[in-house]
């Protein structure tokens, strides 16, 4: 944060910075951070809320710009590149859509890259909400959910089924960290509540038809997989499996071809028993 907060301070940006609270030690640090930009827009809120969806609905409420970008404080926003963008292409997208850098902590590498997706297609496989820019009343009544991980990918699967109008650009907006302690994308547990954000995707599809639907479709297979992989690589966890099982998944592709299938094909050969 002591890296990009200048630099957003330095363009007048809205930074509502809210503190999941944790522990005293970095309460003290984010109030000396904030301390460093006297007479800025830059606010700090401490509460325990418990999961990153109440957090940043705690957030929403209290931003009062026109844009809204939801960033991660264990990564590197780009604020002059992204101010930028919003306004170049002011008036022209709700949703606007950026390219971004992966970089691997442990081994210190400068990242590549993504290749880009110019459209809701292929923009579904790689849907990072950090590198996105909403207009603030296209979100504003919508809620992150309680669950810790996939809250995310409902959020804006609800954003896609309303959105008309999506820019996107080739300009890096964020450099994303892989392999940060803590991050609940490594925490099993956090993992096995995408049960939850599945189900909701699921829902969304079926009120969803063309592009959007596509999208919800590829969202899903991408979050079944993820279920498949932790339940039969990981947990070798039987009451998990079963519950994916009888949910009507399809690769969004060939949709008569039922993912399920290949759950029961493993089931067998893990010697488990289908009910």
């Amino acid at each position: 944060m002591r890296i990009w907060l200048p630099e957003a301070h330095e363009i007048g940006m809205e930074i509502i910075i809210v503190h999941d609270y944790c522990d005293f030690e970095t309460q003290v640090e984010l109030e000396a951070i904030c301390a460093d930009f006297p007479n800025s827009r830059i606010f700090l809120h401490s509460e325990q809320f418990g999961s990153p969806g109440a957090t940043r609905n705690f957030g929403l409420k209290q931003a009062t710009s026109k844009y809204v970008v939801f960033w991660d404080s264990d990564d590197l926003p780009r604020p002059k590149s992204l101010f930028n963008e919003v306004v170049k292409n002011e008036g022209n997208f709700e949703l606007l859509v950026g390219q971004y850098l992966t970089i691997e902590q442990s081994k210190k590498s400068s990242g590549t890259e993504q290749s880009s997706d110019f459209d809701l297609n292929a923009f579904s496989y790689t849907p990072g909400l950090w590198r996105m820019v909403f207009l603030r009343k296209l979100i504003s009544d919508i809620e992150f959910g309680k669950m810790k991980m996939g809250e995310d990918q409902v959020f804006l699967g609800k954003c896609i089924q309303r959105v008309e109008n999506i820019g996107f650009t080739k300009t890096v907006l964020y450099e994303y960290f892989l392999g940060v302690e803590g991050q609940l994308t490594g925490s099993r547990k956090s993992r096995i509540e995408l049960v939850e954000a599945f189900d909701e995707i699921i829902s969304l599809r079926r009120d969803s038809e063309g592009k959007q639907y596509k999208y919800l479709s590829i969202v899903m297979t991408r979050m079944w997989l993820t279920l498949a992989k932790i339940s039969l690589i990981e947990t070798f966890r039987p009451e998990v499996i079963k519950k994916l099982i009888k949910r009507e998944v399809f690769f969004p592709h060939r949709p008569m071809i039922q993912v399920k299938c290949t759950m029961y094909v493993w089931m067998r050969l893990l010697g488990l028993k289908i009910t």
